[in-house]
């Protein structure tokens, strides 16, 4: 078996960014603000939910139209129409959860970081399982061994079908991980922007950036889909989701000043009038304290009243 050295290199810095860049923002929030975790579990609950729905969904929808039950239309609106279904499921649902995540952890979600947290979790969680079955597909191929297959008892044919397969893998241009790898920075950036846009629907209470959400996860998720069906050339395509990533940056730019970023005013004028109230509280129960002892002076008798009496 000859190994592709170039690709191998590429494949794994791909699987060390998939996976570690998630886990890395991850600990870097948790070191910051020890209470974020529960965002960034919030946020990969609703991925897993997400994907628990998504998933049979389409399959359910390609089974109603493959069996007449729901009309195709003609052949040139079909990509259209798979690219706004694939997209919209995966907006209506993945928004849907993260509001009702930012809902569910109350003032939790009122910091501007806990937009950021909810969308580490939930896009790096996607993140990182792509990586992680990305090293899982390159370690069988590593450590194939013909050999061993035949000794168990797997029929010849069937081990010369998947070294062909190997050789195949080994044979791919080298910058096809890369692509992959970018693909994906380009998904994850989204679900930061997109988490901001949900968690201005209920901290702000601007409904409209729900709204927001819903659509440009539908475009954004559905553009591939709808680009392949329409025979894209795959550089055609990798250019339009590179405009796609600079959007996610200067939104992310843009989501962020008009925030003050994570250590805002706001958050921290919220943290002191808890500060505060704390304080009032146990100044109040101290006072009752006084109060009740006071009385519990002029209540008991002295000597000197004993002795005059």
């Amino acid at each position: 078996m000859q190994i592709n050295w170039v690709l191998l290199v590429c494949y794994l810095l791909t699987i060390i960014v998939e996976i570690g860049l998630p886990i890395a923002l991850g600990v870097w929030l948790l070191r910051k603000y020890k209470s974020i975790w529960v965002l960034l579990i919030t946020g990969m609950l609703a991925y897993a939910v997400a994907e628990l729905i998504h998933i049979p969904a389409i399959s359910g929808l390609q089974t109603l139209f493959n069996n007449g039950s729901l009309p195709l239309p003609g052949t040139k609106w079909i990509p259209l129409l798979n690219g706004v279904i694939v997209g919209a499921l995966a907006g209506i649902l993945e928004n849907s959860l993260r509001w009702i995540g930012f809902k569910v952890n109350g003032k939790r979600s009122k910091p501007f970081r806990s937009a950021i947290a909810l969308g580490v979790g939930l896009g790096g969680v996607e993140l990182a399982l792509v990586g992680v079955l990305l090293a899982v597909n390159l370690g069988t191929v590593l450590f194939y061994n013909p050999g061993a297959q035949i000794a168990k008892g797997v029929s010849a044919s069937t081990v010369q079908s998947y070294l062909t397969q190997i050789a195949s893998y080994w044979a791919s241009p080298w910058y096809y991980s890369l692509l992959s790898l970018f693909e994906h920075l380009v998904t994850f950036t989204a679900q930061l922007v997109i988490s901001i846009m949900v968690w201005k629907s209920v901290a702000r209470g601007r409904a409209l950036w729900l709204l927001w959400a819903v659509l440009y996860q539908t475009v954004i998720e559905g553009i591939t889909t709808f680009l392949s069906g329409m025979k894209w050339g795959l550089w055609e395509i990798e250019g339009v989701l590179a405009l796609f990533l600079l959007l996610n940056i200067l939104l992310m730019y843009f989501f962020w000043n008009d925030e003050g970023g994570l250590e805002n005013e706001d958050d921290e004028d919220d943290e002191d009038d808890e500060d505060e109230e704390g304080e009032d509280e146990d100044s109040d129960d101290g006072d009752e304290e006084d109060d009740e002892s006071d009385e519990e002076e002029k209540e008991t008798p002295t000597i000197a009243d004993s002795d005059a009496n």
